[in-house]
């Protein structure tokens, strides 16, 4: 399901509000082909859950402020993730 989301500009919302920075690749090797449209964006840091809390408009995911008014609204189970090497997922509080 597509929802809309330009990667360009998505990579520049979540780099202002957390801080981080973001790259866009269109054609990645190491993943399954892209569809026609879709980029993949890769972020440094380890903003699982504000990643999530923002994409779902669900703040209370994280404490983080940069998720509050969200202007996305993708539901949980579409996103995917994968951490980079070496990197373990945050323990729930």
């Amino acid at each position: 399901m597509k929802y809309n989301i330009n990667g360009v500009d998505f990579s520049k919302d979540v780099s202002k509000r957390f801080a981080s920075s973001g790259a866009i690749d269109t054609n990645p090797k190491k993943s399954a082909a892209l569809k026609k449209g879709c980029v993949e964006v890769v972020f440094g840091g380890h903003l699982l859950e504000e990643l999530t809390a923002l994409l779902t408009g669900n703040a209370k995911i994280t404490s983080h402020g940069g998720a509050k008014k969200s202007p996305y609204c993708v539901p949980k189970g579409a996103i995917d993730y994968k951490l980079g090497k070496g990197v373990t997922k945050k323990k729930s509080k």
